[in-house]
C-alpha cells in the first residue's frame, strides 16, 4: 500500500480542517459559558454594599462615573488613549476593555 506525496498533502489538509472547526467550537463554547458566568466574575471585583445589592437583585450595581446598560457596567472615557493604556486602565479598575461589535449596544451607549 503505496501512499503518494499527494496524498499526504491532502491528509494534511484535512487534519488541519478538522482541527480550525475544533477550535473554532471550543471558542463559541466557551464564549457563551463565559457570558452566562458574568455576574458571579462581577462579585469578585464589588465592594461589601455592592455584592449585597447583586445577590439580591441579581444584576451587577456600576461604580459611580459607570454606567449599567443591559445588565452590563461600562465606563465611557473621552480621553484619548493608546488600547495599551487603556486597557491598563480599564485592568487597574478591575475590568478589562471591550470592543462592542453589537449596533444596538453601540447606539445605548451614545444615549
Amino acid at each position: 500500500f503505496e501512499i503518494t506525496e499527494r496524498r499526504y498533502v491532502d491528509i494534511l489538509f484535512l487534519s488541519f480542517g478538522l482541527l480550525c472547526l475544533t477550535q473554532a467550537t471550543l471558542n463559541i463554547t466557551l464564549r457563551l459559558t463565559g457570558e452566562s458566568n458574568e455576574p458571579f466574575v462581577y462579585l469578585q471585583y464589588c465592594s461589601g454594599p455592592e455584592k449585597a445589592l447583586m445577590s439580591l437583585t441579581g444584576r451587577p450595581v456600576c461604580p459611580n462615573s459607570w454606567r449599567e446598560i443591559r445588565g452590563r457596567c461600562y465606563f465611557l472615557s473621552s480621553e484619548m488613549r493608546s488600547w495599551n493604556s487603556s486597557r491598563a486602565f480599564c485592568q487597574d479598575h478591575g475590568a478589562d476593555l471591550v470592543v462592542i461589535n453589537d449596533e444596538q449596544e453601540q447606539v445605548l451607549q451614545c444615549l
